[in-house]
């Protein structure tokens, strides 16, 4: 991070094999708010396999990790999750899927795919309530104003 931003402190994490989205802040009471479960501030993530699945995989992981699975002594599920399709990457064929959660279990999401069988080739979260990473580089950073952090607290379904 450049030296300017080093007072700020990331909400929540990602785990050193995912990208994506990411909040700093220098507000506490903001941080907490995001990052506590109650609040149900959405964390949408695209995860891509390494490989492409039949359809009925694809339907068995949606179903499946909509029910909940068992992880850290408890079920899990996640708040949605979509079949994407596949793309084609270094001549192979990876099957996407877009998850949606609220909760920050570690690793989570690669956990919950693994508990069914299948690796997790790449994670990007994408989402923070109703901020989108969109077009913003790899490293690269935008500073939000009081009114966007407020959305992201009172827009927490989106």
């Amino acid at each position: 991070m450049p030296s300017k931003l080093s007072h700020l402190k990331p909400v929540g994490r990602l785990d050193r094999d995912s990208e994506g989205l990411l909040l700093l802040s220098n507000d506490g009471e903001f941080i907490n708010s995001v990052l506590h479960p109650k609040n149900v501030i959405n964390k949408t993530y695209l995860v891509k396999m390494n490989n492409q699945l039949p359809e009925n995989e694809a339907s068995y992981i949606q179903e499946k990790l909509l029910e909940g699975v068992y992880l850290d002594g408890r079920i899990i599920k996640v708040d949605s999750i979509r079949y994407l399709g596949h793309q084609t990457r270094k001549n192979r064929k990876q099957s996407i899927f877009e998850a949606v959660i609220h909760e920050g279990v570690n690793r989570q999401v690669r956990r919950m795919f693994q508990v069914l069988g299948f690796s997790v080739a790449e994670l990007l979260r994408i989402k923070i309530a109703n901020l989108q990473i969109g077009n913003l580089g790899k490293g690269k950073f935008k500073e939000l104003g009081r009114i966007e952090a407020y959305e992201i607290l009172h827009n927490k379904r989106n």
